[in-house]
């Protein structure tokens, strides 16, 4: 016990220092531990926006609907006209 007082006499002055340097050692190794999971949930999350935004650019407007109609109408008008033009080409030939 004697040792330890002289120990501890002899070395009070070091000692706020080294557990000064045993606090930051602690924080840095939390920081180091706090970064991998910090830096994994970040790159989850840009890649959950990267999703978002591509989404967001293949989403198709609300007027979708009303012009693929338009277009399917007139694609159907085209048709028509073709068949008529065929059945009437068809009966120059034979006249």
């Amino acid at each position: 016990m004697e040792a330890v007082k002289n120990f501890l006499k002899k070395y009070a002055a070091l000692l706020p220092p080294a557990a000064l340097l045993l606090a930051c050692v602690v924080v840095f190794v939390l920081i180091m531990l706090l970064n991998g999971n910090l830096r994994a949930e970040i790159d989850k999350r840009i890649k959950a926006a990267s999703e978002v935004r591509s989404l967001v650019s293949q989403t198709p407007s609300k007027n979708q609907p009303e012009q693929e109609q338009v277009y399917q109408a007139q694609h159907s008008k085209d048709a028509q006209t073709i068949e008529t033009l065929v059945v009437l080409t068809s009966q120059r030939e034979l006249i």
